[in-house]
């Protein structure tokens, strides 16, 4: 997970390039041609989660989920913590933030994180203590005659799932409650009713947000041609009014950006804006603000930011002669202007595809959102999530009921 690379940044020393700068989630790190060995450069701690490393005047900006540095490029060392001073009457989270931390508990912070995990663990129990106590007698006849047929040690562990599975289930019904309805809407198609909404974070209990860019920020841009800097936020972006110490107001994007924000964001020689993210990628023009789809030409019809665009953009780069390339989500590398075309260059070396391994973190991950399902039911994974999510809360509420009228039962019978 924190080996996760966002940002590549490309050190040059004359006309030779002497190192490189990997911006990963868990910090900042400085590869030596000469030495050939890697080396993390030391970032304040709330700085560790990298997002994207940019040339800003005569320094390098590197900005993190929740804020910037400055670094010397001579010698990297971090010359000083930015202040981005954010201008907003109140500070606001959209319901798609609110509702991803809130499935974790991490809007709680560290506290919340551990108290959702603990209801992780009561819901693995819940599982398999509800199935075996389902796949046991129901009724009070059965129930005697399991009890006489059926081995003492089977009878005990029968009692001791059906008692906890009713305790443990209550307690933490308000946590699973939560992370079932929260999880419905963390994936299409019920993700676009909260696609625009927002939440005060002040009506939040128990939250107080001390910097109003933690864990908000996706991309960032140097626009040398105005002097400001752009941030692409999880919330809109937001554009200073002079460099980057200025005044940050926020602004709706010039182009459709998917939910996960922009995975391209750059200005080319002429001033003018590249963008590309799930939704696709455009061209923003430096004069009038007007739009291109950059693999057509063609000006961008009601493109939803709900449903990914043709090409799932993950990276664009462009090679010395101005060829520029696109690597996609699912197609691979493509080529955007290029009269060469790949022409098999930028093969992957032999050995490398049966070799590869995918992280347990990110096996765990297409796992958890259905994605892993795909070549099993094709593009109707995609509401695995959802209809899961609505079997898990109705299993939730059908087990408070019986707890409940457990309960009222025994007090009318006493």
């Amino acid at each position: 997970y924190y080996n996760k690379t966002k940002s590549i940044y490309i050190i040059e020393d004359s006309t030779e390039i002497s190192g490189i700068l990997a911006g990963t989630f868990g910090g900042l790190y400085h590869y030596d041609f000469k030495k050939k060995k890697w080396n993390a450069i030391n970032l304040p701690k709330q700085h560790q989660k990298i997002v994207k490393i940019i040339d800003y005047k005569d320094k390098i900006a590197v900005f993190s989920s929740s804020g910037a540095v400055l670094i010397n490029p001579q010698t990297l060392n971090v010359l000083r913590d930015v202040k981005l001073n954010k201008i907003e009457k109140e500070t606001k989270l959209t319901l798609i933030e609110f509702f991803f931390q809130l499935h974790s508990g991490e809007i709680w912070g560290l506290p919340g994180k551990l108290l959702f995990d603990l209801g992780g663990l009561i819901l693995i129990f819940l599982s398999i203590s509800g199935l075996y106590v389902w796949l046991s007698p129901k009724t009070s006849k059965l129930k005697i005659k399991f009890k006489e047929t059926t081995s003492k040690a089977k009878w005990s562990l029968y009692k001791f799932f059906y008692k906890y599975h009713l305790e443990l289930g209550i307690y933490s019904s308000l946590i699973l409650l939560i992370v079932g309805v929260t999880g419905f809407f963390m994936r299409p198609p019920a993700i676009a009713m909260i696609m625009d909404g927002e939440i005060s974070v002040s009506s939040i209990p128990f939250v107080k947000l001390e910097n109003p860019w933690h864990d908000r920020i996706r991309n960032a841009m140097f626009d040398k041609f105005s002097n400001k800097i752009i941030i692409d936020a999880k919330d809109g972006f937001w554009i200073s009014d002079s460099g980057i110490d200025g005044k940050y107001t926020k602004h709706l994007p010039p182009v459709p950006i998917f939910a996960m924000g922009a995975t391209v964001f750059e200005q080319d020689n002429n001033g003018n804006y590249l963008i590309g993210s799930f939704a696709g990628l455009f061209k923003v023009s430096h004069q009038d603000g007007t739009s291109i789809d950059a693999m057509t030409g063609e000006k961008p019809i009601n493109i939803s930011t709900v449903r990914p665009g043709s090409n799932l953009i993950t990276s664009y780069f462009t090679t010395p002669i101005g060829e520029e390339f696109i690597t996609t989500h699912f197609e691979g590398l493509l080529n955007v202007n290029s009269p060469f075309g790949i022409n098999g260059r930028f093969e992957v070396s032999d050995g490398s595809l049966d070799d590869f391994s995918m992280s347990l973190w990110n096996y765990l991950f297409e796992l958890h959102n259905g994605r892993i399902f795909e070549f099993l039911i094709g593009d109707y994974y995609i509401l695995l999530i959802p209809l899961m999510s609505l079997i898990f809360v109705l299993s939730l509420l059908t087990g408070i009921f019986d707890w409940a009228y457990i309960k009222i039962k025994k007090i009318k019978h006493h």
